[in-house]
């Protein structure tokens, strides 16, 4: 066994000495990297100048390789190789300093590093492979190479013409980005001012235009046959496919300043027939007219129109409730400039077939001295409608006109039953009997207006009355505002708890009880007051897949607040809001995520128990994550492999001690 144990060592002793020998006969060199320098902004597809400092710790010169790579957050786990320089050769502890000229892809874009490595392929035998990397101390914005077409000043030779005649527009094309673009430009004519490339296209032409280049152009457009006179919207439209991608696509349209008007050296009225009509039943008709400066003024130039309609003297559009049967024939003029057309209409209404009827319900209580006045009111048959008394009496001082006014002073305390009678214009009648009461004069309600009060604060308001025989007793006749109340005597108390203005209505009566009375309407404003605000701390950009919460909180209020969208808005998908569960009565949570990039705004509004209400409006911007390198760390470091001697050595130290072992045991 011993014999054994010796022949191993031997072996093993042997294989150590051969490594040392290797080990001695190999000579390990160190090369380092440092201070990488590059741009901070720089488009894509352009050259960029990189240079770093490599330094070399050996007693002998050293040939190497080096490399430029591209990382986003520092590591070199999916980094883009950019190019590989060399072989450089190094003397022995020397510093020397590399430049070099790289072309970026055009394909990347964002915020970068570069990363310098040295021999990157390990190719030289160092005793450390830590610090063969370092990174440049600032990101490298790569950004996209792209034009910006725009148009401007754009100028017409004249603003009135005819069809088929010539227009010469004149304008200017710019291309205010950083990349040399070929793209078409169109000349629109538009009814209206929205100009889109569905308008009528008068003309096209193909352009090219490098950075920062403008080309003024004249173009001459014939105007096409048959367009009705008007005014038409010129407008130039650079890009009008959207072929070319663009750093901006809301500025490729410009319009003259001026309209140009399309006119006609004749006037016509294009409606031939109107159609019927039926009383009371809402009518429309629109009579067009074509030719002049597309200008019209219309007007009924011979006979009328039915009772009820009316013709606006702008549009032509003829529109009311009829409330004349029969054929009716009137002729309508139209004048454009110079030029002015007639044309004939019979427009026929038919009678409603609604049985006449009198609606007013009751003549109200008319007071000794005090005016009166009531319309009365008819529905059905067809007017106009004639009115009469035809049994009993009308009060002393009161009279009533055929057109329905009951009106005057009543003299005389009672009531009176009179019957009205009313006739419309096909001969068909309604009555009606009512009893009229005329009273003595009432109690009169003086206050006329209550002041504001402020919201919380304590209220007390007094109501005034003359007239009648005192005492007054006061009572609500309806709702009061919340927190406040009315004694009998007239005084409104308490502590209003609801923002805004409260209509309400009380009433008086005096010491005859049934006959002095009065009621009056109130509107009593309630300002804001206190505290009531939304906190709403800055809401940071989100990265896509992130996950948002963020709190909305409003600072006093009172009772439980409502918190909601503001009418029309949406959340953008993907997001949520909901009581904050931590304090549901008093904060908003707004919680949610995105996979995609964007920007989006909506309005979000609190309301307090007392009606107040405020609101705030939210930006949300989804941006794609952008990781920065640590700072504490500019290396990329790759690990160091374990030399030959050293685990040799390990294993002659483990042989050793089983075989002392096993003896031991022995």
């Amino acid at each position: 066994m011993l014999r054994t144990t010796a022949a191993v060592l031997s072996i093993l002793l042997g294989t150590a000495g051969a490594s040392f020998s290797s080990a001695q006969s190999v000579e390990l060199r160190d090369l380092s990297v440092s201070d990488v320098q590059a741009p901070i902004e720089i488009f894509a597809g352009d050259d960029i100048s990189v240079s770093a400092r490599i330094s070399s710790r050996s007693s002998a010169s050293t040939s190497f390789r080096w490399s430029v790579f591209l990382t986003i957050n520092g590591s070199m786990q999916g980094a883009i190789r950019l190019a590989d320089f060399g072989p450089v050769v190094i003397a022995p502890n020397t510093v020397i300093t590399v430049n070099e000229q790289i072309i970026l892809p055009v394909s990347v874009t964002g915020r970068h590093r570069l990363a310098v490595v040295v021999d990157a392929d390990n190719l030289v035998p160092e005793r450390n492979e830590y610090d063969n990397t370092a990174l440049s101390p600032d990101f490298t914005r790569i950004r996209s190479r792209l034009p910006d077409f725009s148009i401007a000043n754009v100028q017409l030779d004249r603003f009135s013409a005819q069809s088929g005649e010539v227009l010469q527009v004149t304008f200017a094309v710019l291309n205010s980005g950083n990349a040399t673009a070929s793209t078409e430009t169109a000349v629109f004519l538009s009814r209206n001012f929205s100009v889109s490339t569905d308008d009528l296209e008068l003309a096209r032409f193909r352009t090219s235009l490098q950075p920062s280049e403008r080309a003024s152009q004249a173009l001459t457009v014939t105007i096409p046959d048959d367009l009705p006179a008007g005014d038409y919207q010129v407008a130039v439209i650079v890009d009008p496919d959207t072929l070319v991608t663009e750093t901006r696509e809301g500025n490729n349209i410009d319009r003259s300043l001026q309209p140009l008007n399309i006119f006609e050296s004749t006037l016509a009225i294009q409606t031939s027939d109107l159609p019927s009509g039926t009383v009371f039943i809402d009518y429309f008709a629109q009579i067009q007219a074509r030719g002049g400066n597309g200008e019209f003024q219309f007007e009924i130039s011979e006979g009328r129109l039915p009772m009820g309609l009316q013709l606006d003297q702008s549009t032509g559009a003829l529109t009311g409730k009829p409330i004349e049967s029969g054929n009716h024939s009137f002729n309508v003029a139209v004048r454009s400039q110079q030029l002015t057309a007639v044309a004939p209409y019979t427009i026929q209404i038919s009678p409603s077939g609604i049985d006449l009827v009198i609606t007013t319900p009751d003549l109200g209580i008319g007071t000794i001295s005090l005016p009166f006045q009531i319309e009365l009111t008819a529905a059905g048959g067809e007017p106009p409608y004639v009115w009469s008394l035809v049994d009993g009496a009308l009060p002393q001082g009161i009279d009533l006109s055929t057109s329905g006014w009951l009106s005057g002073v009543p003299q005389v305390e009672g009531t009176y039953q009179v019957t009205l009678e009313v006739v419309d214009g096909l001969g068909a009648k309604d009555s009606a009997r009512y009893d009229f009461k005329i009273q003595s004069p009432n109690v009169t309600i003086t206050t006329e207006k209550l002041s504001s009060v402020e919201l919380g604060a304590a209220v007390e308001l007094m109501f005034q009355a003359s007239g009648g025989r005192p005492p007054y007793i006061w009572e609500a006749k309806s709702q009061l505002p919340e927190g406040l109340s009315l004694s009998e005597d007239g005084i409104l108390t308490g502590v209003p708890t609801e923002v805004g203005v409260h209509p309400f209505r009380v009433k008086v009566i005096d010491a005859t009880d049934a006959e002095g009375r009065d009621t009056a309407l109130f509107h009593l404003r309630v300002n804001e007051a206190g505290t009531f605000a939304i906190v709403n701390d800055p809401l940071d950009s989100l990265l896509t897949r992130s996950q948002l919460r963020h709190v909305f909180r409003a600072e006093g209020g009172t009772g439980a607040l409502n918190w909601r969208l503001e009418p029309g808005d949406r959340l953008p998908d993907g997001f949520e809001i909901a009581p904050n569960p931590d304090a549901p009565d008093r904060e908003l949570l707004l919680t949610g995520s995105s996979y995609r990039s964007f920007i989006h705004g909506f309005g979000l509004r609190v309301t307090d128990e007392a009606g107040r209400i405020r609101k705030t409006a939210v930006v949300l911007q989804v941006v794609a994550p952008e990781v920065d390198f640590v700072e504490s760390c500019r290396c990329l470091q790759t690990p160091l492999e374990p030399m030959q001697g050293s685990s040799l050595l390990g294993i002659i130290f483990v042989g050793a001690l089983l075989l002392g072992t096993r003896r031991r045991n022995r």
